[in-house]
């Protein structure tokens, strides 16, 4: 069986060898005149085998221009797949919020951002204002979302 210290020497090096091969590719940002915000978020639930926690990962769009775009291992383990998709979410809204709040003083006019999520689970919750015994564990950051969802 493989030390975990070789593992992570042998992911390293892969990541390496793709930054090595992938230095003439580059973000293409087109002229546009669409200030649409379009954030778009997904999760893995427990996919990491040593500690279960979820991956996160999530991409907000100005217009069609992809302008911020993290993929990060979640802080806590997630009980349920919703869970996991729904600290997804919160993290994108998080960045649109702070692009709309910047875009905003910049006295760039934008509609309303849009979210999109691919967990019927979480677009249910973010509906449905009834708490479930099942979601007491993320309440916090489910009344945030659905604070900001309703304003």
């Amino acid at each position: 069986m493989q030390n975990p210290q070789e593992h992570h020497w042998k992911a390293v090096k892969r990541i390496l060898r793709y930054l090595v091969g992938t230095t003439t590719h580059g973000l293409l940002i087109r002229r546009n005149s669409s200030t649409n915000i379009l954030g778009f978020s997904d999760a893995n639930c427990g996919n990491d085998v040593d500690d279960r926690k979820s991956t996160t990962g999530y991409s907000v769009y100005l217009g069609f221009n992809i302008i911020t775009w993290s993929s990060h291992k979640q802080k806590v383990v997630s009980r349920s797949n919703s869970e996991a998709e729904y600290q997804s979410i919160v993290v994108v809204l998080i960045e649109v919020i702070w692009l709309h709040s910047l875009l905003h003083e910049l006295r760039i006019s934008t509609r309303q951002p849009q979210l999109f999520s691919d967990n019927l689970g979480v677009v249910l919750l973010c509906a449905n204002p009834v708490m479930h015994s099942r979601t007491k564990h993320f309440e916090l950051n489910l009344h945030f979302f659905r604070d900001y969802v309703q304003k």
